[in-house]
C-alpha cells in the first residue's frame, strides 16, 4: 500500500463502520527479490500508523468483534490493526512502533511455525513467481484458489514442479528472504507480557481448511486455540482467523 493514497483509500472505505487493516510483514530493506505483497517497507508503516493515529481511532480486534455481536458498538472511525502468519518481523519492526506510539494490534499465529524454518505454501508458492522478476499477481491469485481445495500433499507436489519449472528459484529460501522466518518462543514470551498485544490463532499448518478433513480440521480449530492461550496464558478472545476467509458450513459449525 502507497502512502500518498492512503487517504484516499480510508475516506473511500471508512464512514462510520469499524474497520479491520491487515499486515503480514513489515521489513527494513527495499530489495527488489523481496515480495512487495508479503512485505510493507517500515517508512511507509510508520507514515501510515501516524495517519491513522491522527484521523482515526485504533481499537483491539476483540473491539471490533463486540461491535459487530452487538455486545458494545465502538466509536466513529475505528480502526484495527492485525498482522497475519506470524513472521518475525513483527517482534523486530512492528513491535517496536507498537510500545513507542501505545497502540493496540493483533497478530494471527500459524502454531506449527513458531520457531520452526518453514514457509507456508502459499507465500512460497509467492516467492518463486516473482523471483521471475514481472508482475505475476493475477496468476498468483488463479493458482492460489487453485490449490485452496488440494491436500497438503497434492499442493506441495504442485509447487515442487513450480520450482524446477521456475529454475532461477535455488537454494535456501530464507538466504533470499531472510524476514520470512517465523516468530520464536522466546519473542512470544515477550510480547505476551504487553496487553496492546492480542493474540489469535491462524491454525497450526496454514492450510485451507475446507481441503482438510473434519478430524484434521477439527484440530487446527480448537489444537491451535488451545496452543496459542497455553503459549500466551490468556484466552484467545478471537478463536480462529480464517486463512484467506475460506471456510464453509461444516468448518464454520466445528468452530461453533
Amino acid at each position: 500500500m502507497i502512502f500518498f493514497r492512503i487517504d484516499i483509500l480510508f475516506k473511500y472505505l471508512f464512514n462510520d463502520k469499524p474497520r479491520v487493516i491487515v499486515y503480514h510483514s513489515v521489513i527494513k530493506d527495499n530489495n527488489p527479490k523481496k515480495n512487495k505483497s508479503i512485505h510493507q517497507q517500515l517508512e511507509n508503516f510508520i507514515a501510515q500508523i501516524n495517519y491513522i493515529i491522527n484521523n482515526y481511532n485504533i481499537v483491539s480486534l476483540d473491539s471490533i468483534h463486540r461491535h459487530y455481536e452487538r455486545i458494545k458498538p465502538c466509536k466513529k472511525n475505528s480502526v484495527a490493526i492485525t498482522v497475519d502468519d506470524g513472521f518475525s518481523s513483527f517482534y523486530k519492526n512492528i513491535y517496536p512502533l507498537v510500545k513507542s506510539y501505545n497502540f493496540p494490534i493483533a497478530i494471527a499465529i500459524s502454531c506449527d511455525r513458531i520457531d520452526d524454518q518453514q514457509i507456508p505454501w502459499d507465500v512460497m508458492l509467492s516467492m518463486i513467481m516473482t523471483n521471475k522478476e514481472k508482475n505475476i499477481q493475477d496468476d498468483f491469485d488463479t493458482l492460489v484458489y487453485r490449490f485452496l481445495n488440494m491436500n497438503s500433499k497434492m499442493r506441495k507436489k504442485f509447487i515442487n514442479k513450480l520450482k524446477k519449472i521456475v529454475n532461477e528459484f535455488d537454494g535456501d529460501p530464507f538466504t533470499i528472504d531472510p524476514d520470512l522466518k517465523a516468530i520464536t518462543y522466546e519473542q512470544i514470551e515477550e510480547l505476551k507480557n504487553d496487553k496492546n498485544i492480542s493474540f489469535i490463532s491462524h491454525g497450526l499448518s496454514h492450510d485451507p481448511l475446507n481441503a482438510l478433513e473434519a478430524k484434521v480440521a477439527k484440530e487446527e480449530l480448537i489444537g491451535s486455540k488451545k496452543k496459542i492461550e497455553k503459549l500466551t496464558n490468556r484466552r484467545c478472545l478471537i478463536p480462529f482467523l480464517y486463512y484467506l476467509g475460506v471456510f464453509n458450513q461444516h468448518i464454520f459449525s466445528l468452530n461453533s
